[in-house]
């Protein structure tokens, strides 16, 4: 089967020398972990989430940053918003009318309320008293 390391040594050597993540060559022996029990436990329970097809093991190796990032709380829930976002249906922006329905525009003042456009009757002012 392809992805799972054969027992032979030098297959095994090989396949350690790949992220499990980003699928990349490791640079230097410094930026690479041995993933344990509780990592391999967190990759794979992100990985279900996601709907990604990453499965770790005991042994596997990845990038620190790989890790650091694919496993962070806030980069997970963005890309879940991000799927779920691409999976409903795009909404229409809604146009915001200038005028009410059924009104003219004659220039004449309309009630804010009921959108009638009778002229307002009277001076504007307040009269005293």
């Amino acid at each position: 089967m392809e992805g799972i390391p054969s027992t032979s040594t030098s297959q095994e050597a090989e396949f350690l020398n790949y992220c499990i993540i980003c699928g990349k060559d490791f640079n230097t022996s410094t930026d690479k972990v041995h993933l344990t029990c509780s990592g391999v436990k967190g990759i794979n329970s992100v990985s279900l989430r996601l709907g990604d097809d990453i499965h770790a093991s005991d042994g596997d190796c990845v990038h620190e940053d790989c890790r650091r990032t694919y496993t962070n709380k806030k980069v997970v829930d963005s890309k879940l918003k991000a799927q779920e976002a691409e999976k409903s249906p795009k909404k229409q922006p809604y146009l915001w009318k200038r005028s009410l329905p059924g009104a003219t525009n004659d220039n004449q003042p309309t009630c804010l309320f009921c959108g009638v456009g009778k002229r307002y009757i009277g001076s504007g002012k307040r009269s005293p008293g």
